[in-house]
């Protein structure tokens, strides 16, 4: 999109190539199972991913659904942790997986990610998305289909966002 707008292409010389998923594809058996009230936060650069708005949104919800749980991969956050969050580090390919099998929905705020690896990953593993409308991300987040697209970077519309998709993924 930022091919059109930016630099003025016409939509008819655009084709978006996205990098593969590096991770094997599941079963769809495998990716029916039932999901824990979990959310997830993966990320190398924790305030650039947004973390920060993760953890407000989070620490909102968690004030009316004490039972949410938050897990992070990836790079160190700044201590404290909210109440009710478990920091995992860095994991292998196998853990990872199984974060995104056990997982309701994956939160990815970024102010700056031009096309999320973790995003597609999540979606092959049938994990839905409440995602910024960061650059590339709306290509791969398509809002109602796979997740829910959250134009402000703000910890209230997350939380609203997160509870909205939770309600359906959970019934």
């Amino acid at each position: 999109q930022s091919m059109i707008d930016d630099y003025g292409i016409t939509a008819d010389r655009v084709v978006v190539i996205p990098t593969a998923c590096k991770l094997p594809f599941p079963t769809l058996e495998t990716i029916a199972k039932p999901r824990e009230n979990k959310l997830l936060f993966v990320s190398t650069d924790f305030y650039r991913k947004g973390g920060d708005v993760v953890f407000e949104a989070f620490r909102m919800l968690r004030s009316t659904h004490p039972t949410l749980k938050l897990h992070i991969v990836g790079g160190a956050p700044p201590a404290p942790l909210p109440e009710g969050s478990t920091y995992l580090g860095v994991l292998s390919q196998g853990q990872l997986i199984q974060e995104y099998l056990s997982c309701a929905l994956i939160v990815h705020p970024a102010r700056y990610d031009a096309f999320p690896n973790v995003l597609k990953e999540a979606q092959a593993y049938g994990l839905p998305a409440i995602a910024s409308s960061s650059l590339g991300i709306p290509e791969i987040v398509i809002n109602g289909r796979n997740g829910l697209v959250v134009p402000q970077i703000e910890p209230a519309a997350f939380a609203i966002k997160i509870l909205d998709l939770l309600i359906l993924v959970l019934d």
